[in-house]
């Protein structure tokens, strides 16, 4: 099965005249072609580049010991799939998203009017849409330690906001054996950076 992103002008084509484009890869081959020295020079174009990382995702089986999601992410890597899987089970351990969503959020009011984080309808393909406005880090930082809230405490809020979308907005889990829910299981990650400087790429607060 091939993600829907249109990966080849053909395909773009015909959803443009309302055509509908169901693509599945049940098999391929690829084939060394009589190429001259010049033509194996040519760069690589953006609608190859495409489909090639569509054929190539498409080709990876549910594997048996780490959810699919995790060896997505690292291009196939199954020695690298498997220490982050490792990794994860046991911060989850520590960290069960049920149990955080029942902790006190005594700073919420006060994350939420100073940093600008959202959550707002979904994108074409059904992806549910998350916003975060970074406006001058430090000095946005630095009034919340003001105010009482650490840098520990920020980032407990954003764990907790996290845990809540997916289980009340995207309900999904990380399952070996299964694929993750599409569009139900992803969201689209959006961050608008205003007024970002040098200064703001270190000190205590970042």
């Amino acid at each position: 099965e091939v993600d829907d992103e249109e990966p080849c002008s053909a395909l773009r084509y015909a959803r443009s005249k309302g055509g509908c484009v169901d693509v599945r890869l049940v098999d391929w081959r690829w084939r060394q072609s009589d190429v001259s020295d010049e033509e194996e020079d040519k760069p690589e174009s953006e609608d190859a580049r495409l489909a090639r990382e569509a054929c190539a995702r498409a080709s990876i089986p549910l594997p048996a010991d780490v959810p699919r999601r995790f060896l997505l992410a690292v291009r196939g890597d199954k020695d690298e799939a498997r220490r982050r899987w490792a990794e994860t089970t046991v911060w989850r351990q520590r960290n069960h998203p049920r149990e955080v969503q029942l902790r006190p959020q005594p700073h919420f009011e006060a994350i939420k009017r100073r940093h600008i984080h959202f959550l707002h309808k979904r994108d074409r393909k059904g992806h549910l849409c998350s916003y975060e406005v970074i406006d001058r880090p430090n000095a946005t930082f630095r009034q919340l330690i003001d105010e009482g809230v650490s840098i520990e405490d920020i980032v407990e809020h954003m764990h907790f906001v996290a845990c809540w979308t997916y289980a009340t907005l995207l309900d999904d889990v990380d399952e070996v054996g299964r694929r993750p829910l599409d569009p139900g299981g992803y969201f689209l990650k959006i961050i608008d950076c205003r007024n970002v400087g040098l200064g703001d790429c270190g000190g205590s607060c970042l």
